[in-house]
């Protein structure tokens, strides 16, 4: 069943789930270890969740929102951008990995995992230019130890959401990258895991979801209204995975 929910306490929620972790995280960083490829186990991540407690299944099933009152743009509203669904294209996986490389080398053992998400992720998925990355690191909120060091790498930190899950967002322009900070067993990037493994798995919603996209770039004027017409196939799919942890 899809949960959804806008309360939420940071503190209290991720000790919560660390107290209660049956698996060591350090030992669930799995998915994309390999430095000079792209090796994915389309499996992985349901095995590893299907072995987590009720209170950390829950929790991936329950969408949050922010504080209303927090504002998380660091610099502004980012301007218009153009939404152009193009085919899937091999070369996305390649510029993941010439990130990643960067990304590993200068932020070390910073790094707890680095993971392609979202829909440039996914064979033969169409997608708007934007290679996701998610980048789990200890705590989000020390913003030192990672924002410096990928500023010399040409990414700027243009969103802060302690509220939800702690995010932060760096944007890189040439490439365009959108790079998602979060903490250790946050729900919203195994979501995306299982959203990116579901899909390379189920033709059928791998379509439904291609459909989505393409009708979704019409008569928009941003992400934000792309992003509100997938929503309803989104969470179809949500559903599926969910009945299926």
């Amino acid at each position: 069943m899809l949960t959804f929910s806008k309360q939420y306490n940071e503190a209290v929620w991720f000790n919560q789930i660390c107290d209660s972790c049956v698996i060591d995280f350090q030992q669930i960083c799995y998915v994309d270890s390999a430095i000079e490829n792209e090796d994915i186990n389309v499996s992985t991540a349901f095995k590893l969740v299907k072995n987590f407690t009720a209170q950390e299944k829950s929790a991936i099933q329950t969408f949050i929102e922010n504080d209303s009152a927090e504002n998380p743009w660091v610099n502004g509203k980012p301007q218009p951008e153009i939404i152009e669904v193009l085919p899937y294209d091999e070369q996305w996986s390649q510029i993941y990995l010439t990130q990643k490389k960067l990304i590993l080398a200068e932020l070390g053992n910073t790094i707890l995992s680095i993971e392609h998400i979202g829909s440039t992720s996914v064979p033969n998925l169409s997608a708007k230019l934007v290679i996701d990355i998610d980048l789990i690191v200890e705590d989000p909120n020390q913003e030192d130890l990672y924002v410096s060091k990928l500023h010399k790498l040409g990414y700027d930190l243009t969103v802060r959401e302690p509220s939800w899950y702690g995010h932060r967002m760096l944007r890189l322009d040439a490439p365009r990258v959108n790079l998602h900070i979060f903490p250790p067993m946050c729900p919203e990037h195994w979501r995306h895991l299982l959203f990116k493994e579901w899909l390379m798995n189920h033709p059928d919603d791998l379509f439904l979801y291609c459909k989505a996209k393409e009708e979704a770039q019409n008569q928009v004027e941003n992400s934000h209204e792309y992003n509100g017409k997938k929503q309803p196939v989104i969470h179809k799919i949500y559903q599926k995975i969910f009945l299926n942890l």
